[in-house]
């Protein structure tokens, strides 16, 4: 993947350093956490080997490494979710056994997750209070003026939005939610912030916001882990880098030391030469049908929905992965869940191989020979506490029967094609029968795409594939994505992060406010055009 534009030292980020080196490395700072040798092990994986890490107050330290590299299992040990097999932690210069998480929480330990952890059908403000004694008038009355107040101060001082503390949290965008969530964290007064990808799903301005909160709080003594694939992220906000690899720690350095090449070589243990190759073959499966593709896959006319998305056209081909590029908001998400039909659409029609196709429903979209991989894939894309082999073979159960019309699976049979696409997907599991929720996002990913590759679609969606995916990951996506374009499939492929569309894209159509604002193509796909283009209102967009 390309690197930032500034290069690899320290004197090109600015923003880096703020700190002094000395207290980068904790030496003149009040250790608030120690955790000593940890180590867990789940049948057949050993998740974290003898990890160790101090934390300092008011630091600000980055933890990165390659998906099922041991970060979310070391989160969970400091969260009490889980019991290390050995090892130690400290919390505030004593040795401590984390019962559950609110032990952790009373520990000073607050914790912000990488998938939504709210509570939809609940307020805001019942949101950012959740565990923390609700005010009450008398008894088991709750003081809902105190309650929302207290939220009110919490997010509007805290975080400075402005989110009504009386909404329903599950009316709130994406965006907001996270912030909710990040409130709630900040409302336990903790001494150790944890935050796993915190700005997914959010815009730049929001972004930027963001790390001037974590900054202040900071600066008030609070120390912060800060999880995050976003590299520019870990160079631009935090002091010191902690980097996982297969379990183990492999480096831990001021961030001031480190360039962007150095980083993303700890985090891959993969050469930069080998990392130019893999892009380079994602880039070549979408030149397999020379300047115009194959055939005619997909076609949209028109379709749209009133408030959300008005109506949009264009067309995808054979051997072709195509970029939708927006804005979070732009609509690109309710534009391909009107494709898939996921939502009601108020106008237009779709084509499928030159043939109109009613599509009134997810199941009439499969039938079609188009599948959805959403964004939240642990809630829409997979049942979380199914195996892998469960997951894979639901959509076509009918395959893996004894008798056609009797309820009997094969299991053996089920297995055994589930092992073929581990295999094939390169998905890093013990077997079949392992549990999806105790993988790695990036192997989550892969289990949804093994779903529908068993199903045997020909259109494929993906909504923010590479959402909270490491460097690594992020290049089997963009393999396996150009692995169906060369197999004569369509990709639509949506991404927040534009270097991604330019690198694997020949053709970007724009969305901006609901609108489709037209397309990119080929030498037009650059960063600076897409930037252009969803951020102004005249660009080098073609209508």
């Amino acid at each position: 993947m390309s690197e930032p534009a500034t290069g690899g030292d320290a004197a090109a980020h600015p923003q880096q350093g703020t700190a002094d080196p000395d207290q980068a490395a904790g030496g003149a700072r009040a250790t608030v956490l120690e955790v000593r040798n940890l180590r867990r092990s789940y049948p057949g994986v050993l998740a974290v080997g003898d990890f160790s890490m101090a934390l300092g107050a008011g630091e600000i330290l980055g933890l990165v490494g390659p998906n099922g590299a041991g970060k979310s299992t070391v989160i969970k040990m400091l969260a009490g979710a889980v019991k290390p097999d050995a090892g130690e932690i400290a919390a505030g210069g004593a040795t401590v056994e984390i019962g559950g998480p609110l032990h952790a929480t009373a520990l000073g330990l607050s914790f912000v997750h990488q998938e939504l952890t709210d509570v939809p059908n609940l307020s805001v403000a019942e949101n950012v209070l959740l565990g923390l004694h609700y005010p009450r008038l008398a008894g088991a009355i709750v003081s809902r003026r105190s309650l929302n107040a207290s939220a009110r101060e919490i997010v509007a001082g805290s975080l400075q939005v402005d989110i009504d503390p009386t909404a329903l949290n599950g009316s709130l965008s994406v965006a907001q939610r996270r912030l909710v969530m990040i409130a709630r964290g900040l409302a336990t007064n903790a001494k150790v912030l944890v935050l796993d990808e915190p700005t997914a799903s959010l815009t730049n301005d929001e972004i930027v916001h963001l790390h001037g909160v974590i900054r202040r709080v900071a600066a008030a003594g609070t120390a912060v882990i800060y999880v995050s694939h976003r590299l520019d992220e870990i160079f631009t906000l935090t002091e010191r880098v902690v980097v996982m690899r297969g379990g183990y720690k492999v480096a831990d350095v001021p961030t001031s030391s480190l360039s962007y090449a150095e980083l993303v070589d700890h985090i891959t243990g993969v050469a930069a030469a080998t990392r130019q190759a893999i892009t380079e073959e994602a880039q070549a499966g979408t030149d397999q049908q020379g300047p115009e593709f194959g055939e005619e896959l997909l076609r949209v006319e028109g379709i749209g929905r009133t408030d959300a998305v008005e109506p949009a056209s264009f067309e995808l081909r054979r051997g072709e992965i195509l970029g939708i590029a927006g804005l979070v908001g732009a609509g690109r998400t309710e534009l391909v869940r009107l494709i898939y039909g996921a939502d009601a659409r108020t106008s237009g029609e779709v084509f499928v191989k030159g043939k109109r196709v009613d599509i009134s429903g997810p199941r009439s979209a499969l039938r079609a020979g188009i599948v959805l991989l959403p964004e939240e894939r642990r809630t829409q894309g997979m049942v979380v506490d199914f195996t892998i082999r469960e997951n894979v073979t639901l959509p076509v159960l009918e395959r893996f029967r004894w008798f056609p019309g009797l309820p009997i699976p094969r299991v053996g049979r089920e297995r055994g094609r589930t092992r073929e696409l581990i295999d094939e997907l390169s998905i890093k599991a013990p077997g079949p029968d392992w549990p999806v929720r105790l993988l790695s996002g990036g192997n989550q990913q892969k289990v949804v795409l093994a779903k529908w590759i068993e199903h045997g679609a020909e259109i494929f969606i993906f909504d923010e594939p590479t959402h909270g995916i490491d460097v690594a990951g992020k290049l089997e996506v963009y393999r396996l994505m150009a692995r169906l374009a060369r197999a004569g499939h369509g990709v639509i492929f949506i991404s927040s992060e534009f270097e991604e569309l330019e690198e694997v894209c020949r053709r970007v159509v724009i969305m901006r406010e609901g609108r489709l604002m037209g397309e990119l193509r080929d030498e037009r796909v650059t960063l600076a055009n897409l930037i252009s283009a969803c951020y102004e209102e005249r660009s080098a967009v073609t209508a």
